[in-house]
């Protein structure tokens, strides 16, 4: 129990820091050592608890950015951006070319199904010629 009150405490903090996951978890070292410590002397300690101790998770993140290098904490979210921007263009044209391609399918399947897509039409000649519902040789 104790172990998911920190979890779930270091994770609103996480959430709400701006930076690497490399920098997140330097950030978070100390943090959780705090937070492990106090939970080991108080274990019945509620999430309000933890928060009227140590801040709550915005705050501390908050704390974080107000000390942190700010023209690099802008790069990496303007990176983070272009990331995220190059994605979604990606799964969009991904998703186009499906489309397209999907209709240019179905298009040619239907034009098969009415016969408008048949290039060739082969004529057997029968063995068979049937006249008045009798067979003659």
């Amino acid at each position: 129990m104790m172990q998911l009150k920190l979890m779930r405490f270091l994770w609103r903090i996480r959430r709400n820091l701006p930076c690497s996951h490399k920098e997140k978890r330097g950030i978070l070292l100390p943090i959780r050592q705090e937070v492990a410590a106090f939970l080991e002397t108080n274990p019945k300690a509620s999430m309000n608890a933890i928060e009227a101790r140590f801040g709550s998770p915005l705050d501390i993140a908050a704390a974080w950015l107000d000390s942190a290098d700010k023209p690099k904490v802008l790069r990496a979210m303007q990176f983070r951006k272009r990331i995220a921007f190059a994605i979604l263009t990606a799964v969009f044209a991904v998703a186009i070319t499906m489309i397209i391609t999907l209709s240019i399918r179905t298009d040619a399947i239907v034009k098969i199904a009415n016969g408008y897509g048949v290039t060739e039409i082969i004529v057997y000649e029968s063995e068979y010629i049937i006249e008045d519902e009798s067979v003659i040789e």
